[in-house]
């Protein structure tokens, strides 16, 4: 018999790649990278084994938007309070995709 698997995301992810900047909770930069996918409650990114925290723990993390990606007149970079839920390999073995919770949804669109 087979389980049935609860969804548990509460937002729609959206397949977007932009710059990410992942620091200590102190504001010392851990690594950069670009989205994966993209929501109001999180993020979904890849960075390097060494970068990573463990599980649970809180960074923060300032993500670039183009001006393109929202129509408006200048690029803007927004930055939040996240935690690390969930991880896992990627196929060269040297980074691995990371999951982050924002503390509080952003807003995407206008």
């Amino acid at each position: 018999m087979s389980e049935k698997v609860t969804e548990r995301r509460r937002h729609h992810r959206f397949a977007m790649s932009y710059p990410i900047t992942v620091f200590t909770r102190g504001g010392e930069p851990l690594s950069t990278s670009r989205t994966l996918d993209l929501s109001r409650g999180g993020a979904l990114l890849a960075l390097p084994v060494e970068a990573i925290k463990k599980l649970g723990s809180f960074v923060n993390v300032t993500i670039s938007l183009p001006e393109e990606s929202y129509h408006a007149n200048e690029a803007l970079a927004f930055t939040c309070q996240a935690r690390i839920v969930r991880r896992h390999d990627l196929t060269d073995g040297s980074q691995e995709a990371v999951a982050l919770e924002f503390a509080r949804p952003v807003q995407l669109a206008n």
